[in-house]
Order: structure tokens, then C-alpha cells, then sequence
């Protein structure tokens, strides 16, 4: 007991936490539901450059101790209660107990697996779904460890770091047995791969891991606490300290101590890039480090800012100890919208983009943004037109323009046009007006890509106007209209970019971080990375080679080289996890995509797969870029699967039987009908102007008790005959009635298949409608519509019904009654 007393009673940063948990406990509690983190507040945002969101309540004032984001659509946060909070691109589910004890760091390297350590020598892991027991790593004779910090690269490696100088590793099943890195407490850890880590100590000594063995500490900043490191890569790191300061890592050697923020204390800090970090304070402040200087700003108010996390340079997330979250690549701001029949009204709008626009960037040229928003239609809009008899409004589509601007608010000759306008993806949607409650609705956009001139300059990426088209019902009649929305004067920018000059001599240049196609791949199918190389001067780059090289932490890997060659891009086999490819010369301001694919045959569940691309030339130097982790899904009797366009997706190999009720085969089109896959143009690929490869989806095929769904299947009307199958997704790309989504789904009933037709429930905004049949008309069909006759297939005692059903975008129920 004395031990355990003295351990925490040398542990500064607890006593720290430990006298604002008493502050806060005078608060009283309020129980919180899922809530919206970038919820829309009034005014402009301040910043002249990406911000962040207003504070949200979140976990109703208790201290939030640590946040991970695998992506900007998915984080964890942990409480000092032993809860943690699951992110999911625009909210925050409500907390959940996963352990009794204060849980002190999480780290997500992917949206299907978490490691959580706590104050009680424990470790949580999640699994994409739920969340282990807790497993007592760090429990000695004198009791348990107290474990400050993990860090985890893949979800087969994880090093965890305690108050007791002791490190412990993850190798995707179990936890090693403590190794003695330090004679004094461990505060955080960060690896950014399975082979280099770094540790740092409240006595300000850091230490570096190499995949076997811990270095002795090199004392880099005095006696001072390093409350918190990260590294983007083995040769970058930031740690920050308990005064202020920051100190970088080159690879070899820390710098001495930067004071960055007085006094303040710095509790974390996290790197995208060697370009891009965050870091964040005691006193609410957030600062952000461009490569060369730190800039800083008031977020929080007073709030300590307790974690931070950025997954790339145009997003982060932030936890307080007040309960609250902060989103950072978000601009709020009052659009003034004229509505027809109504006036002017003010709307609140949140907007972002992603991936940020290269921090700067030789022309000639092109990279592309992607926008998301939320849209406010404020109660007294909403009143008026419940005041009118309107039933229903139906949201058809939202165009929404992104303006290139000089930082003086002049339109910028350094990039054309310097204006682009984007279509929303996701709709139509329809819902009901009801009267004093404002209707907030989630947009996202085709991609704009924007080229860059020959004049050099900074370019502003600020939000422009927005045109909503809608449909609203009186009495049964439908009537269209169109509302113009203007943004305030002084609207903060997205982003910004620097185009240089062209280049007088050969130069050309590779992104320095590469997204996967897609983040996760349902094994044996093959993913992977398109690395887009470009001549930035005017004259050409010769004997263009590269090596891409890619790793699990495990298995040695293989290339899928015959869909790497259709393609359009010629490699070969160079070692284990090694491929070299030809890429040959680059014209004047030419871009080549190397598209570089993985076997993902025979990889296990939640296998994490990264890379570096290395490519080099006879006449322009070199260049080097990361490839973003590419997570493996390995479907165990088909519920969830990564869907690709064309290939079919099953949720059950299994026999339909009495325990086996129902089975969805879900096929999306090839096609969608706006550009939004990495292979544009690429051969092997039918894309034309107006279509392109649609884009892979993560999806749920799950059947549902009928009783499970009441409104689907009401019990006063006999409820569903058999199972009901829920579709999940994000199907947004799929909008064309064209080339619509195709599910096959298949009930069982054994003796008797009673007469009934099938229905379909888009939305919880949606009634269940009964299908019917579909037909196509000027090459359109009626979706959702029931294709062909139902087929009773199987014998007598054996028996099931066969539906092909059409849809577009959603995520249905389907069901029989």
C-alpha cells in the first residue's frame, strides 16, 4: 500500500488531473446522447486559415484523458471514468463503460482495432465492434502499474510505457512481460512504425526503440517533464514538455528546447507530417507547426486540452478536461440565404475539405479537394413553411462553389479557374417539417481539381456561394425551387497553398503521403496505392524509376503485378515486399500514376499494411512518399466486407435453414456517375466524362428479427413474413437510377412460402414502401423497385423466395410482408 502511495504521489502529471477531477466534481452531472462535434455556431470564424469547432459536450463535464483518430471519420476517446466515445466523421456516440479504472491513453491505427491502457495496469482492445476485458498487463507484487501512454503502428504491434520506466509490446494476441527502459516514469510513447519508437520521461529523457531493444536515455531537455512525443516517421519527431517548450528529432539528434508557449504546460502533441503537427496546452490554447515556426490560438477558453490527434494535415481532433471535443479543418460561418416566399435568412453552415492542397506546389500542377458540409434550415424557416401546409420537403441537390482567393481577398491568377463549383453526392433526401426544430442535413461533394498557373503566389481556398434545390409538397402537390446562399464577408479560408514558379530546370515531384485506395480491402482482394509523379518544369525528367516497398509487421507480402500492369503501370518482383517499376520520362508539366497493388490472400483479420515509395531519376533528383495503412477485413460468413464495384458481396455462406433465415447478395455498379476513383483514364478502366469507377464500401449485410424493426414490420399488421435484411453503407457515390445498386435477397421458410410482397425502409425519415416492379424509362429505372418476378426456389420442406431489388444510395431494410 505504502509502494503504491509513493508511485503516484511522485506522479506530477496525476496530482495535476487529479486536483482539476475535484474541481469538476462540484459540476453536476447531465446525461449526454450522441452529439454532433461540428454542430454550427454562430458568427465567422475567426481564423484566416483552417479552425477549429466550438467546444462540444460530450461526456458531460468529465475529464477526457486521451483521443485517437484512425481518419477524420473515425476517433476514440477515453475518460477518466473508464469510458470511451466512438467518433464517426460528424458525432460523438455517447459514453460507454469499458473499464473501471481512469484509462489514460488509446491509440487507433485503423477504424477496426484500438488498444486502451488505464491507471490499474490494464489494457482494452476493440475490434471495430466491441471492446475486450480488461487484461492486466502491468500487475506486480507491489501492486499494478500505472500505464501512461500506447502506441500502436498496425493492430499486430503496440508499445505501452508506464510509470515505473517499463515498456510493454502487443503482437496482435498478447502482451510481453515489462521491459525496464527507464529508472524513472515513462510519461508517452509513439511509434510510427513496428520498428522505431520513442519513449520520454518526466526527468526530460528520451529513448529510441529499434524493434528489438530500447537505447539508454539521452537527456535532451534538463529536468524538465516531457509530457507527450510523436512521430510521424523514424526521422521526424516532436516532444513537448511541461514549460513550454518543443523539441524536434531529425533522425539522429534532438534539438535544444524551443519555448513555444511561455509557461504554459504542453500535454500533447501530434504529427502528421515533418510539415504538419498540433499541439495543444493547459490554458485551452492549440498551436500548430508548420515546419519551421509554431502559431498558437485560444480554442477552449480555460479548458486544459488534454489529447490531440491529427490523422492528416487538414484534420484533428481535441479532448478537455471538462468533457468537451474540438474539431480542427472545420469553417463555421452565417450564410445569407434568400428562400423564395420567405426572404433572407440566416443559415449556420460548417464546411471542410480533404485532403489539404499540398502545402506548396511547383507549376505546372493539378491536385484535387474534396468538400463535406452541414447545412442548418433554421426553426423559424421550418415554421413558416409548416404555417403554409407544407408536408414534406425533399432536399434535390446543393451545389456548392470554392473560391481561389489571394490572401488580400482578390481573386488569385495563381491558379484557373480560380473558382470551382462541386455537386453534392448525396442526395436527393426528403423529410418532414416540424414546427420550432431546425433540420441540419450532411453534404458531401465531388472531388474539384484544381491546376495550378504559371504565376507564382499564395492561394486561399475560401467557401463561396451555395444553391439548394428543393422540392416542397402543399396538399399533395409538389413545388420546385431554388435558394442562393452568400457567406459573410471575411469567411475564414479552408486551406491554402503555395505555387512556386516553374521550374527552369528537370524537376519533378511525389505527393510525400499517399492515401490507399481504400483504408480497408475484404481479403483476397487486392488494394493499394496510386502515386501520382509530375514533371514540374519545362523540360523533361528523364529515366524515371520506383521502388515501392511494403510491410504488415509480418508475413512477407506479394504485389498483385498482372492488375498492377492492366492498370497501366509495368513492375517486377525485387525481394520480399519489393517491386520496381518503370515509370520512364515525364514531359513538361506530364503526370504518370504508379499504381502499386497488394495480395491481400491469406492476411488475417485486422492486418495493417504501409509502405514507402521511392522514385528517382537520371536528370532530377529523387523523391519519397509514405503510403497511408491499408487495413485487412477477413469475412468469416460474409456480415461485414469491404464492397468493391462488381464483385459480389454475400452476408452468409451458410445454407438458408430454421437457423439461417435470410441471405443478401449485394453487387454495386461499376460505374457511378461522377469522378471519384484513383484510376481515372487508367487502362483496363471504361471511364468517360461523365462516369467514372465507383468507389469501394464498407458495408454491413445483417438480418433482423422482425420484431426488431416495429416500424418496418408492425405487429398490428401481422409483422414481416420472415427475417428482414438490414444493407448498410455508405452508398453516397451510388446515385444513378441508370446503373443502380443490386441486392439479391433470399428468405427462407421451409414448408410454406405464404403470398406477400416486399418493402423496402430507406431511412427512419421514410416509411416502409411496398415495391414495385422496375422499369426503365429513357434509361432510367424506378428505383427502389423489385426486378423480375419472385423466384421460390429450394423443394418442398426446403423452400425460400428470391428478390432482386434496385436502389440507389441509402442504407435499407428490406423485408416481406
Amino acid at each position: 500500500m505504502n509502494q503504491i502511495a509513493s508511485r503516484s504521489s511522485i506522479r506530477w502529471r496525476s496530482v495535476r488531473r487529479g486536483a482539476l477531477i475535484r474541481a469538476v466534481g462540484l459540476t453536476l452531472f447531465v446525461a449526454t446522447t450522441a452529439i454532433a462535434i461540428t454542430a454550427a455556431t454562430p458568427g465567422v470564424a475567426g481564423a484566416s486559415q483552417t479552425s477549429w469547432s466550438a467546444p462540444v459536450d460530450v461526456d458531460a463535464t468529465t475529464p477526457i484523458y486521451a483521443v485517437s483518430c484512425a481518419s477524420p471519420s473515425f476517433c476514440v476517446a477515453v475518460d477518466q471514468d473508464g469510458n470511451a466515445l466512438v467518433y464517426n466523421g460528424s458525432t460523438m456516440s455517447a459514453p460507454t463503460s469499458i473499464d473501471d479504472a481512469a484509462l489514460y491513453s488509446v491509440s487507433c491505427p485503423t477504424a477496426t482495432f484500438c488498444a486502451a491502457v488505464d491507471d490499474n495496469g490494464n489494457a482494452i482492445v476493440y475490434n471495430g465492434s466491441s471492446w475486450s476485458a480488461p487484461t492486466a498487463i502491468d500487475h506486480e507484487e507491489e501492486g499494478p502499474g500505472v500505464l501512461n501512454s500506447v502506441s500502436c503502428p498496425t493492430a499486430s504491434f503496440c508499445v505501452a510505457v508506464d510509470d515505473d520506466g517499463n515498456a510493454f509490446t502487443y503482437d496482435g494476441s498478447s502482451w510481453s512481460s515489462a521491459a525496464n527502459v527507464d529508472e524513472t516514469g515513462l510519461y508517452a510513447v509513439s511509434c510510427p512504425t513496428v520498428s522505431f519508437c520513442v519513449a520520454v520521461d518526466q526527468t526530460g529523457n528520451a529513448f529510441t526503440y529499434d524493434g528489438s531493444s530500447w537505447t539508454s536515455g539521452d537527456d535532451i531537455d534538463g529536468y524538465d517533464t516531457l509530457e507527450s512525443v510523436s512521430c510521424s516517421s523514424p526521422t521526424f519527431c516532436v516532444a513537448v514538455d511541461d514549460f513550454g517548450n518543443a523539441l524536434t528529432y531529425d533522425g539522429s539528434s534532438w534539438s535544444s528546447a524551443l519555448d513555444i508557449d511561455g509557461s504554459e504546460t504542453l500535454f500533447a502533441v501530434s504529427c502528421t507530417t515533418a510539415s504538419f503537427c498540433m499541439a495543444s496546452d493547459a490554458a485551452g490554447n492549440a498551436l500548430t507547426y508548420d515546419g519551421s515556426t509554431w502559431s498558437s490560438d485560444d480554442v477552449d477558453g480555460t479548458n486544459p486540452l488534454f489529447s490531440v490527434s491529427c490523422p492528416t494535415t487538414s484534420f484533428c481532433a481535441a479532448v478537455d478536461g471538462d468533457g468537451n471535443a474540438l474539431t480542427y479543418g472545420w469553417v463555421s460561418a452565417d450564410y445569407s440565404c434568400n428562400v423564395p416566399g420567405f426572404g433572407t435568412t440566416t443559415d449556420p453552415v460548417v464546411v471542410s475539405e480533404t485532403p489539404s492542397p499540398p502545402s506548396s506546389i511547383t507549376a505546372p500542377g493539378t491536385f484535387q479537394t474534396t468538400l463535406s458540409a452541414d447545412f442548418t434550415v433554421p426553426a423559424n424557416v421550418l415554421n413558416a413553411a409548416v404555417s403554409d401546409g407544407v408536408t414534406s420537403v425533399t432536399l434535390d441537390s446543393v451545389s456548392f462553389t470554392v473560391n481561389g482567393l489571394t490572401p488580400d481577398d482578390d481573386p488569385s491568377n495563381s491558379v484557373t479557374p480560380n473558382s470551382l463549383s462541386a455537386s453534392a453526392t448525396n442526395l436527393p433526401i426528403t423529410f418532414t417539417p416540424q414546427t420550432n426544430t431546425p433540420f441540419t442535413f450532411a453534404t458531401t461533394y465531388n472531388p474539384e481539381t484544381w491546376q495550378t498557373a504559371s504565376n507564382p503566389g499564395t492561394v486561399n481556398f475560401t467557401p463561396g456561394q451555395i444553391v439548394v434545390d428543393y422540392t416542397y409538397v402543399v396538399s399533395g402537390s409538389p413545388n420546385a425551387e431554388s435558394a442562393d446562399c452568400s457567406p459573410p464577408s471575411g469567411i475564414a479560408a479552408l486551406d491554402s497553398t503555395v505555387v512556386n514558379a516553374t521550374s527552369p530546370t528537370p524537376s519533378f515531384e511525389a505527393p510525400a503521403s499517399v492515401p490507399p485506395l481504400q483504408a480497408e480491402v475484404t481479403a483476397p482482394l487486392a488494394d493499394g496505392w496510386a502515386i501520382a509523379v509530375t514533371n514540374t518544369s519545362m523540360v523533361p525528367v528523364d529515366g524515371l524509376s520506383a521502388q515501392v516497398t511494403v510491410g504488415d509487421g509480418g508475413a512477407p507480402l506479394t504485389y498483385d503485378l498482372a492488375g498492377m500492369a492492366k492498370a497501366g503501370t509495368s513492375c517486377s518482383s525485387s525481394g520480399s515486399g519489393t517491386a520496381t517499376c518503370n515509370v520512364g520520362a515525364l514531359g513538361p508539366g506530364d503526370t504518370r500514376t504508379i499504381n502499386a497493388l497488394v495480395d491481400t490472400t491469406g492476411l488475417a483479420e485486422g492486418t495493417s499494411i504501409t509502405g514507402t515509395v521511392d522514385v528517382t531519376s537520371s536528370n532530377a533528383g529523387s523523391q519519397s512518399s509514405s503510403l497511408g495503412a491499408v487495413s485487412v477485413v477477413v469475412v468469416e460468413n460474409g456480415a461485414v466486407a469491404v464492397a468493391v464495384p462488381k464483385v459480389a458481396v454475400t452476408s452468409t455462406t451458410a445454407p438458408l435453414s430454421d437457423s439461417v433465415p435470410s441471405k443478401v447478395t449485394l453487387k454495386l455498379p461499376r460505374k457511378v456517375p461522377v469522378m471519384s476513383g484513383p484510376f481515372e483514364g487508367a487502362a483496363g478502366h471504361e471511364n468517360g466524362p461523365a462516369s467514372a469507377k465507383g468507389p469501394p464500401v464498407a458495408v454491413t449485410l445483417e438480418p433482423l428479427a422482425s420484431s426488431q424493426d416495429p416500424e418496418m414490420c408492425p405487429a398490428s399488421s401481422g409483422g414481416c413474413d420472415g427475417d428482414i435484411v438490414e444493407i448498410g453503407g455508405d452508398f453516397s457515390a451510388y446515385t444513378s437510377t441508370a446503373k443502380p445498386i443490386s441486392a439479391v435477397v433470399k428468405i427462407f421458410y421451409g414448408v410454406t412460402v405464404p403470398a406477400a410482397s416486399m418493402y423496402f425502409q430507406d431511412s427512419p425519415n421514410d416509411g416502409p414502401q411496398e415495391l414495385t416492379a422496375c422499369l426503365k424509362t429513357a434509361g432510367q429505372y424506378n428505383t427502389p423497385c423489385v426486378k423480375g418476378k419472385e423466384k421460390i426456389i429450394g423443394s418442398r420442406g426446403n423452400l425460400s423466395t428470391q428478390d432482386t431489388i434496385y436502389f440507389t444510395g441509402g442504407d435499407p431494410l428490406v423485408g416481406r410482408k
